[in-house]
């Protein structure tokens, strides 16, 4: 089992960093750079799909199969955007991010580039995790939400390869894993995409918002 977990995550990471090379080669600020990299991800988890057979259902392009409760999904977005503006506050998170040359970017590309993470972290790795981890016979509802958000978390971690103090870098690696462990957990309980999307655009256009207040 854990060759195979190692397996998929490996793979899923190394396509993380890998298209357009944009934290050793690309300047992040640039516009068209990011979105292809978003583009990249993209293809690849339809082709990864594609290749290992998996359905619309299996990743979740679907309506949720059981009812969402919407309300403490909300309640658990208020605590996310809390922690969010704490995090930017105490490590001045915003500062750090614009003296590496990392920029906001418009909201609709902010919006676009969560859909596009929900389809790699939680389309195609959970399901690949879930695969991973129902052929060893594991129990694989609460394994695959940790692993996936761990994962999710560790993804954000190349931040700090570009300069970035270690203390904001670590921040948002926290921020991340404890947010996918939400994602997560709502993909794999609604059997649909649909609530993890919602949320993720919801919480990074907060984010975005924070930032553009804090720079003023």
């Amino acid at each position: 089992m854990i060759w195979r977990v190692i397996f998929v995550l490996a793979l899923g990471l190394f396509f993380t960093w890998l298209p357009g090379l944009r934290y050793v080669l690309g300047n992040y600020a640039n516009g068209p750079n990011l979105f292809s990299q978003k583009i990249i991800m993209l293809l690849i988890a339809a082709l990864a799909c594609r290749w290992r057979g998996f359905s619309l259902d299996d990743i979740g392009i679907r309506f949720p199969s059981k009812q969402v409760n919407w309300p403490r999904l909300f309640l658990v977005l208020c605590g996310a955007h809390i922690a969010t503006a704490f995090t930017y506050a105490v490590f001045d998170i915003r500062t750090s991010i614009e003296t590496y040359a990392i920029t906001r970017s418009a909201y609709w590309s902010t919006a676009f580039f969560s859909i596009v993470e929900e389809i790699y972290y939680r389309g195609w790795i959970q399901a690949e995790l879930r695969r991973a981890l129902r052929r060893e016979g594991a129990s694989e509802s609460g394994s695959v939400i940790w692993i996936n958000a761990a994962f999710f978390g560790f993804a954000h971690a190349s931040w700090i390869t570009q300069g970035l103090p270690w203390e904001a870098a670590c921040a948002m690696v926290i921020n991340t894993t404890v947010l996918g462990l939400v994602l997560a957990t709502y993909r794999e309980t609604s059997g649909s995409l649909v609530p993890s999307m919602a949320a993720h655009v919801v919480v990074n256009l907060w984010a975005e918002l924070v930032s553009s207040l804090s720079s003023n």
